[in-house]
Protein backbone atom coordinates (compact mmCIF):
# COMPACT_ATOMS: atom_id res chain seq x y z
CA UNK A 1 0.00 0.00 0.00
CA UNK A 2 1.54 3.65 -0.78
CA UNK A 3 -0.11 5.75 2.11
CA UNK A 4 1.77 8.36 0.11
CA UNK A 5 4.12 9.00 -2.73
CA UNK A 6 5.81 12.25 -1.22
CA UNK A 7 9.22 11.87 -1.01
CA UNK A 8 12.00 13.78 0.05
CA UNK A 9 14.65 12.64 -2.41
CA UNK A 10 13.89 12.19 -6.47
CA UNK A 11 16.07 9.40 -7.48
CA UNK A 12 16.12 8.43 -11.30
CA UNK A 13 15.47 5.33 -10.91
CA UNK A 14 11.83 5.63 -8.74
CA UNK A 15 8.41 4.52 -10.29
CA UNK A 16 6.76 6.75 -8.75
CA UNK A 17 8.06 9.99 -9.18
CA UNK A 18 6.15 10.95 -12.33
CA UNK A 19 3.21 10.88 -10.78
CA UNK A 20 0.57 12.88 -9.34
CA UNK A 21 1.52 14.08 -5.47
CA UNK A 22 -1.61 12.58 -3.12
CA UNK A 23 -1.81 10.59 -0.06
CA UNK A 24 -4.34 8.42 1.71
CA UNK A 25 -6.47 9.38 4.50
CA UNK A 26 -7.31 6.92 6.99
CA UNK A 27 -10.58 7.08 6.36
CA UNK A 28 -9.65 6.17 2.77
CA UNK A 29 -7.77 3.56 4.23
CA UNK A 30 -10.69 2.51 5.90
CA UNK A 31 -12.86 2.05 3.04
CA UNK A 32 -10.18 0.30 0.47
CA UNK A 33 -9.72 -2.08 3.35
CA UNK A 34 -13.88 -2.86 3.83
CA UNK A 35 -13.14 -4.57 0.23
CA UNK A 36 -10.52 -6.95 1.72
CA UNK A 37 -11.98 -8.67 4.71
CA UNK A 38 -8.92 -11.20 4.38
CA UNK A 39 -6.07 -9.87 4.18
CA UNK A 40 -3.11 -10.47 6.34
CA UNK A 41 -0.03 -8.75 5.89
CA UNK A 42 0.60 -5.04 4.14
CA UNK A 43 3.56 -3.05 3.33
CA UNK A 44 4.03 0.79 3.51
CA UNK A 45 5.76 1.65 0.46
CA UNK A 46 5.99 3.78 -2.80
CA UNK A 47 6.39 7.00 -1.09
CA UNK A 48 7.80 7.98 2.51
CA UNK A 49 5.81 7.02 4.63
CA UNK A 50 6.08 9.30 7.69
CA UNK A 51 5.02 12.28 4.99
CA UNK A 52 1.84 11.03 5.05
CA UNK A 53 0.62 12.85 8.37
CA UNK A 54 -2.04 10.09 9.37
CA UNK A 55 0.94 7.40 9.28
CA UNK A 56 0.90 6.34 12.79
CA UNK A 57 -3.02 6.13 13.03
CA UNK A 58 -3.15 4.04 9.64
CA UNK A 59 -0.74 2.10 11.39
CA UNK A 60 -2.85 1.46 14.69
CA UNK A 61 -5.76 0.56 12.51
CA UNK A 62 -4.39 -2.28 11.02
CA UNK A 63 -2.25 -2.97 14.17
CA UNK A 64 -6.35 -3.30 16.05
CA UNK A 65 -7.20 -5.58 13.33
CA UNK A 66 -4.36 -7.94 13.72
CA UNK A 67 -2.53 -7.19 10.28
CA UNK A 68 1.22 -8.01 10.14
CA UNK A 69 2.62 -4.65 8.76
CA UNK A 70 6.08 -4.15 7.40
CA UNK A 71 8.09 -0.64 5.91
CA UNK A 72 10.40 0.39 2.89
CA UNK A 73 11.70 3.12 3.84
CA UNK A 74 15.09 5.45 3.01
CA UNK A 75 15.51 5.95 6.43
CA UNK A 76 13.78 9.21 7.13
CA UNK A 77 10.51 7.43 8.28
CA UNK A 78 12.55 5.53 10.35
CA UNK A 79 14.57 8.11 12.26
CA UNK A 80 10.70 10.36 12.64
CA UNK A 81 9.16 7.00 14.75
CA UNK A 82 9.31 6.08 18.12
CA UNK A 83 10.74 3.08 19.33
CA UNK A 84 7.42 1.96 20.00
CA UNK A 85 5.67 2.46 16.72
CA UNK A 86 8.76 1.27 14.99
CA UNK A 87 8.39 -1.99 16.33
CA UNK A 88 4.90 -2.60 15.23
CA UNK A 89 6.65 -3.58 11.55
CA UNK A 90 7.52 -7.34 11.49
CA UNK A 91 9.69 -6.73 8.71
CA UNK A 92 11.56 -3.26 7.59
CA UNK A 93 13.66 -3.30 4.20
CA UNK A 94 15.87 0.37 4.29
CA UNK A 95 16.91 1.22 0.46
CA UNK A 96 19.97 1.46 -0.40
CA UNK A 97 21.59 1.56 -4.03
CA UNK A 98 24.90 1.24 -3.59
CA UNK A 99 27.54 -0.21 -0.65
CA UNK A 100 29.07 2.67 -0.59
CA UNK A 101 28.77 7.06 1.40
CA UNK A 102 29.92 8.12 -2.49
CA UNK A 103 28.01 5.98 -4.67
CA UNK A 104 24.64 6.14 -2.65
CA UNK A 105 24.62 9.83 -1.42
CA UNK A 106 25.83 10.99 -5.38
CA UNK A 107 23.09 8.73 -6.62
CA UNK A 108 20.22 10.05 -4.31
CA UNK A 109 21.55 12.88 -2.20
CA UNK A 110 24.07 13.76 0.08
CA UNK A 111 23.37 12.21 3.45
CA UNK A 112 21.15 9.71 2.51
CA UNK A 113 23.94 7.06 3.14
CA UNK A 114 24.04 7.53 6.87
CA UNK A 115 20.41 7.83 7.40
CA UNK A 116 20.02 4.55 5.87
CA UNK A 117 22.82 3.12 8.29
CA UNK A 118 21.20 4.58 11.03
CA UNK A 119 18.32 2.76 10.06
CA UNK A 120 19.55 -0.34 10.08
CA UNK A 121 21.70 0.45 13.20
CA UNK A 122 18.39 1.49 15.24
CA UNK A 123 15.88 -1.43 13.40
CA UNK A 124 18.37 -4.58 13.87
CA UNK A 125 18.82 -2.79 17.72
CA UNK A 126 15.25 -3.10 18.33
CA UNK A 127 14.96 -6.42 17.14
CA UNK A 128 13.05 -6.03 13.99
CA UNK A 129 13.27 -8.48 11.01
CA UNK A 130 15.38 -5.88 9.06
CA UNK A 131 16.81 -6.18 5.12
CA UNK A 132 18.26 -3.78 2.63
CA UNK A 133 16.02 -3.44 -0.23
CA UNK A 134 18.07 -2.81 -3.95
CA UNK A 135 16.55 -1.95 -6.82
CA UNK A 136 19.00 -3.85 -9.16
CA UNK A 137 20.12 -1.86 -12.08
CA UNK A 138 22.41 -1.69 -14.98
CA UNK A 139 24.66 0.64 -12.88
CA UNK A 140 24.84 -0.77 -9.52
CA UNK A 141 25.22 -4.82 -10.27
CA UNK A 142 28.83 -5.11 -10.46
CA UNK A 143 28.52 -3.83 -6.82
CA UNK A 144 26.83 -6.81 -5.47
CA UNK A 145 29.47 -8.26 -3.68
CA UNK A 146 29.81 -5.23 -1.92
CA UNK A 147 27.09 -5.76 -0.15
CA UNK A 148 27.89 -8.43 1.74
CA UNK A 149 29.96 -6.52 4.25
CA UNK A 150 27.02 -3.95 4.97
CA UNK A 151 24.89 -7.09 5.18
CA UNK A 152 27.45 -8.84 7.63
CA UNK A 153 27.67 -5.26 9.25
CA UNK A 154 24.22 -5.28 10.59
CA UNK A 155 23.35 -9.30 10.09
CA UNK A 156 20.34 -8.30 7.93
CA UNK A 157 18.98 -9.86 4.74
CA UNK A 158 19.22 -7.96 0.73
CA UNK A 159 16.17 -7.88 -0.90
CA UNK A 160 16.47 -7.78 -4.65
CA UNK A 161 13.79 -6.22 -6.90
CA UNK A 162 15.28 -5.94 -11.02
CA UNK A 163 14.72 -2.24 -12.43
CA UNK A 164 11.37 -1.92 -14.33
CA UNK A 165 10.69 0.24 -17.27
CA UNK A 166 9.14 3.27 -15.43
CA UNK A 167 9.16 5.63 -16.73
CA UNK A 168 12.35 5.29 -18.87
CA UNK A 169 13.79 2.03 -19.91
CA UNK A 170 17.66 2.93 -19.69
CA UNK A 171 18.27 1.58 -16.48
CA UNK A 172 17.27 -1.76 -17.32
CA UNK A 173 19.68 -4.77 -17.41
CA UNK A 174 20.18 -6.50 -20.39
CA UNK A 175 20.30 -10.26 -20.86
CA UNK A 176 23.53 -11.22 -20.60
CA UNK A 177 23.55 -7.97 -17.48
CA UNK A 178 20.96 -9.57 -15.98
CA UNK A 179 22.78 -13.38 -16.32
CA UNK A 180 26.16 -11.95 -15.01
CA UNK A 181 24.10 -10.20 -11.93
CA UNK A 182 22.62 -13.71 -10.71
CA UNK A 183 25.71 -15.27 -11.18
CA UNK A 184 27.43 -12.75 -8.67
CA UNK A 185 24.59 -13.42 -6.54
CA UNK A 186 25.26 -17.41 -6.61
CA UNK A 187 28.88 -16.92 -5.95
CA UNK A 188 28.78 -14.67 -2.75
CA UNK A 189 25.49 -15.26 -1.37
CA UNK A 190 22.62 -17.96 -0.11
CA UNK A 191 19.41 -17.64 -1.36
CA UNK A 192 16.61 -17.13 1.16
CA UNK A 193 13.67 -16.60 -0.90
CA UNK A 194 13.36 -16.24 -4.77
CA UNK A 195 9.64 -15.50 -6.70
CA UNK A 196 11.15 -13.92 -9.84
CA UNK A 197 9.88 -16.86 -12.17
CA UNK A 198 12.16 -16.32 -15.02
CA UNK A 199 14.74 -17.86 -12.06
CA UNK A 200 12.99 -20.80 -12.02
CA UNK A 201 15.29 -22.75 -14.51
CA UNK A 202 18.04 -22.73 -11.87
CA UNK A 203 16.93 -22.23 -8.66
CA UNK A 204 15.35 -25.96 -7.63
CA UNK A 205 13.32 -24.27 -4.97
CA UNK A 206 11.02 -22.28 -7.00
CA UNK A 207 7.85 -24.54 -6.87
CA UNK A 208 5.25 -21.01 -7.71
CA UNK A 209 3.13 -20.72 -10.45
CA UNK A 210 4.57 -17.51 -12.43
CA UNK A 211 4.39 -14.11 -11.59
CA UNK A 212 3.04 -13.79 -7.84
CA UNK A 213 1.49 -10.46 -8.65
CA UNK A 214 -2.67 -10.07 -9.37
CA UNK A 215 -3.24 -13.69 -7.32
CA UNK A 216 -3.22 -12.75 -3.68
CA UNK A 217 -1.25 -10.21 -3.61
CA UNK A 218 -2.21 -6.22 -5.20
CA UNK A 219 -1.03 -2.96 -5.48
CA UNK A 220 -2.79 -0.20 -3.57
CA UNK A 221 -1.62 3.14 -4.69
CA UNK A 222 -1.76 7.06 -2.70
CA UNK A 223 -4.81 7.79 -5.73
CA UNK A 224 -6.60 5.11 -4.03
CA UNK A 225 -6.16 2.96 -7.14
CA UNK A 226 -5.78 -1.07 -7.25
CA UNK A 227 -3.34 -2.68 -9.64
CA UNK A 228 -2.06 -5.60 -9.56
CA UNK A 229 1.52 -5.04 -9.49
CA UNK A 230 3.36 -1.92 -8.09
CA UNK A 231 5.12 -1.31 -11.07
CA UNK A 232 1.60 -1.31 -13.60
CA UNK A 233 0.86 2.36 -12.07
CA UNK A 234 1.42 4.43 -15.13
CA UNK A 235 -0.43 1.54 -16.82
CA UNK A 236 -3.98 0.90 -15.13
CA UNK A 237 -4.60 -2.66 -15.91
CA UNK A 238 -7.44 -3.80 -13.84
CA UNK A 239 -6.62 -7.04 -11.95
CA UNK A 240 -9.27 -9.52 -13.76
CA UNK A 241 -7.54 -8.59 -16.96
CA UNK A 242 -4.46 -9.07 -15.39
CA UNK A 243 -5.27 -12.73 -13.97
CA UNK A 244 -6.06 -13.18 -17.33
CA UNK A 245 -3.12 -12.53 -19.45
CA UNK A 246 -0.86 -14.30 -16.80
CA UNK A 247 -2.91 -17.15 -18.00
CA UNK A 248 -2.58 -17.44 -21.53
CA UNK A 249 1.10 -17.88 -21.39
CA UNK A 250 3.62 -17.35 -24.71
CA UNK A 251 2.70 -19.66 -27.39
CA UNK A 252 6.88 -20.35 -27.64
CA UNK A 253 6.52 -21.41 -23.71
CA UNK A 254 4.22 -24.22 -24.13
CA UNK A 255 6.31 -26.74 -24.71
CA UNK A 256 8.91 -26.06 -21.93
CA UNK A 257 9.53 -28.20 -19.10
CA UNK A 258 9.73 -25.09 -16.89
CA UNK A 259 6.37 -23.93 -17.96
CA UNK A 260 4.13 -24.73 -14.77
CA UNK A 261 7.21 -23.26 -12.86
CA UNK A 262 8.43 -19.99 -14.69
CA UNK A 263 4.85 -19.55 -17.24
CA UNK A 264 6.45 -17.03 -19.62
CA UNK A 265 8.62 -15.06 -17.00
CA UNK A 266 7.61 -11.61 -14.99
CA UNK A 267 4.05 -10.60 -16.46
CA UNK A 268 4.47 -7.01 -15.14
CA UNK A 269 7.65 -6.34 -17.74
CA UNK A 270 6.40 -8.38 -20.40
CA UNK A 271 3.37 -5.78 -20.45
CA UNK A 272 5.37 -2.68 -19.64
CA UNK A 273 8.47 -4.01 -22.37
CA UNK A 274 5.13 -4.59 -25.09
CA UNK A 275 6.15 -8.02 -25.41
CA UNK A 276 3.01 -10.02 -23.52
CA UNK A 277 2.70 -12.26 -26.33
CA UNK A 278 6.55 -13.58 -26.05
CA UNK A 279 8.66 -15.05 -23.06
CA UNK A 280 10.42 -12.97 -20.18
CA UNK A 281 13.50 -11.09 -22.19
CA UNK A 282 15.43 -12.85 -19.78
CA UNK A 283 15.01 -16.29 -21.42
CA UNK A 284 18.00 -17.96 -22.47
CA UNK A 285 15.59 -20.48 -24.62
CA UNK A 286 14.43 -17.95 -26.27
CA UNK A 287 17.48 -16.00 -27.09
CA UNK A 288 18.84 -19.12 -28.37
CA UNK A 289 21.52 -19.19 -25.56
CA UNK A 290 22.39 -22.87 -23.61
CA UNK A 291 20.71 -22.04 -19.97
CA UNK A 292 23.26 -20.57 -17.53
CA UNK A 293 25.43 -23.14 -15.26
CA UNK A 294 24.38 -21.51 -11.88
CA UNK A 295 23.84 -23.07 -8.94
CA UNK A 296 22.61 -21.38 -5.90
CA UNK A 297 23.14 -22.06 -2.26
CA UNK A 298 20.47 -21.85 0.12
CA UNK A 299 19.96 -20.06 3.61
CA UNK A 300 18.34 -21.97 6.01
CA UNK A 301 15.55 -19.26 7.11
CA UNK A 302 13.18 -19.96 4.25
CA UNK A 303 10.34 -18.04 5.27
CA UNK A 304 8.84 -15.69 6.82
CA UNK A 305 9.56 -12.42 5.01
CA UNK A 306 6.15 -10.00 4.54
CA UNK A 307 7.85 -9.34 1.32
CA UNK A 308 8.80 -12.75 0.00
CA UNK A 309 6.10 -13.40 -2.25
CA UNK A 310 3.88 -11.08 -3.19
CA UNK A 311 5.94 -9.64 -5.85
CA UNK A 312 8.87 -10.66 -7.91
CA UNK A 313 11.72 -10.55 -5.81
CA UNK A 314 14.99 -12.33 -4.37
CA UNK A 315 16.13 -12.22 -0.98
CA UNK A 316 19.31 -13.07 -0.29
CA UNK A 317 21.83 -13.43 2.64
Amino acid sequence: MGLTNKCNLNCAHCYSRALPIQSLTLDGVKKILADFPNLKKVNFGTGESILNPELVPIMAYYRERGIEMALTSNGTTIEALSDKHLKWFKDVDISLDFPSRKLHDHWRHPGAYNKAMAGLLRCTRLGINTSIALCLTNINYQYLPQFKKVLNRFNVSLRINLYKPTPTDKFSLNYDQFWHAMRIVAENFALIANSEPILSIIDESKIGKGSPCGGESVRIHPDGTITPCVFLAGKRIGIEEFKKMKNDIPEFCRPCRFVNECRGGCSSRRILKDRYGLPDEYCPFYAGRDVPNIKFTYAGERTGYIHAGYLCTMIIR
